[in-house]
């Protein structure tokens, strides 16, 4: 930009529009990657929020929690996504398939409480080298038939999360542009 006064009394202004515009697109562009960066954390941490909620949720051990990535580096282009490799079936559910059989039975031993299952440890089964007590080995059969022939229902975190971010964008993209 550029002001020149002369002896006229005249004031002239010019703009230099090639660097003008250069620097409101730079400008721009920081304000929106701050907007995108503030839009990913809050996605993230909504998901964070679905999963470990005790009526919506899907948490158990934490694993898939705690396996959030919120990729902000790039700029104008941010991710977020869940690296625990089972996350995809919790977000979207399975069709019928015989899961893992120890993964169940782990998991009914550790709900044993909440779900109220009775153990009796003298009552055991050995199966594939390994000991299992026979009424949660039962129940974990039980669920594993289910399983095979219905699928799981699906959970979602992730798409809900990012529905609501997207909705929210507005207030984001005000925010960064006041700063």
């Amino acid at each position: 930009m550029k002001f020149i006064f002369n002896s006229m009394v005249k004031l002239t202004i010019q703009i230099d529009k090639r660097n003008f515009e250069e620097s409101l697109r730079k400008s721009l562009e920081e304000k929106l990657d701050t907007a995108l960066n503030d839009i990913a954390d809050f996605i993230g941490s909504e998901s964070d929020r679905i999963l470990r909620d005790p009526e919506e949720g899907s948490f158990d051990t934490g694993f898939l929690a705690n396996s959030l990535v919120v990729a902000k580096e790039e700029k104008l282009h941010k991710e977020v996504g869940f690296g625990a490799m089972y996350a995809t079936f919790i977000e979207f559910g399975t069709s019928p398939h015989f899961p893992p059989l120890d993964v169940i039975y782990q998991w009914l031993w550790r709900k044993r409480n909440d779900l109220g299952l009775k153990v009796d440890n003298k009552k055991t089964t050995k199966l594939n080298g390994k000991t299992y007590i026979s009424g949660i080995l039962n129940v974990a059969w039980a669920i594993a038939k289910k399983m095979s022939e219905k699928g799981t229902e699906e959970h979602p975190f992730l798409r809900p999360s990012f529905n609501l971010g997207k909705s929210k964008s507005g207030e984001f993209l005000k925010k960064a542009m006041k700063k």
